[in-house]
């Protein structure tokens, strides 16, 4: 009988114990799906957040330039003003909604790099050639020093997002008069691309959210909109293609970022 209970006992403590085990492992899991749903729930917010207020507000505002070009007579110098204004509104909605599909579409289906030899000079002149006409706008110096030969390996749509994004927040947060320069840096293993600029430089307060879907709607230095989602996806997309993306800024002198990739071995 003692041995009776004695097999007893231990066989209560072992099923016990694996149950205690089984309890903790599931409410791990649980814990762990609960941190899941909770960014889900956050990537959501950011989206409807996105949609009702952040391309609303342009989509009205190409409404009120289209609703003065037909009601005014004025001269043709102020309709050329309204009609630069309208096309700079309908460029900057543009670049919210690229960034709005991109990360939509990475979010559904997982995003997933498809790397080859990318000539560096191929992704940013174009991109150059796209935002020059914003920088002489605000009368920003916009210069470059690019070696032709580096190619890195990457996705080529990835990286042309990420410069677009790069180079677009240099213009909106430059003041007028400022100064953006894009240089490329042969290291051993990789490639570096930075942009540097003069402009209002980030705080210190978002220097930690910058790039996460915390980051703030902000305005430029011209009340140009931005939905704090491009640095959000410029990190992913860097990440995808095995390379780094940093930053360095202080405020009132201005912000470097540095895009790092891995160059290309023929």
């Amino acid at each position: 009988m003692a041995s009776t209970y004695l097999v007893g006992i231990i066989l209560i403590y072992l099923a016990a114990y694996f149950f205690r085990k089984a309890y903790k492992a599931e409410q791990q899991l649980v814990e762990e799906k609960s941190v899941v749903l909770e960014q889900l729930n956050a990537e959501k917010n950011k989206l409807f957040s996105i949609i009702s207020h952040d391309l609303r507000s342009p989509l009205a505002s190409v409404q009120h330039y289209l609703q003065i070009l037909g009601e005014t007579d004025g001269d043709d110098l102020q309709k050329k003003k309204i009609e630069s204004e309208l096309l700079f509104v309908v460029g900057n909605t543009q670049e919210m909604l690229n960034n709005l599909l991109a990360w939509s579409t990475s979010q559904m289906v997982g995003k997933k790099a498809i790397l080859s030899s990318v000539s560096v000079s191929s992704i940013l002149k174009p991109v150059l050639e796209i935002y020059k006409p914003l920088a002489v706008k605000k009368s920003i110096q916009l210069t470059h020093s690019i070696d032709e030969s580096l190619c890195v390996l990457a996705d080529s749509n990835m990286l042309e997002l990420i410069v677009r994004n790069l180079l677009g927040n240099a213009i909106k947060f430059t003041p007028l008069g400022g100064s953006i320069r894009v240089e490329t840096v042969l290291f051993k293993t990789d490639v570096q691309i930075v942009i540097k600029d003069n402009g209002d430089g980030i705080s210190d307060e978002d220097k930690s959210y910058i790039f996460s879907l915390k980051s703030r709607s902000t305005y430029g230095t011209d009340n140009e909109k931005g939905v704090g989602l491009g640095l959000f996806l410029c990190q992913e997309y860097a990440e995808e293609q095995n390379g780094k993306l940093w930053f360095e800024s202080e405020q009132g002198i201005g912000t470097s970022f540095y895009l790092s990739l891995p160059i290309a071995v023929f």
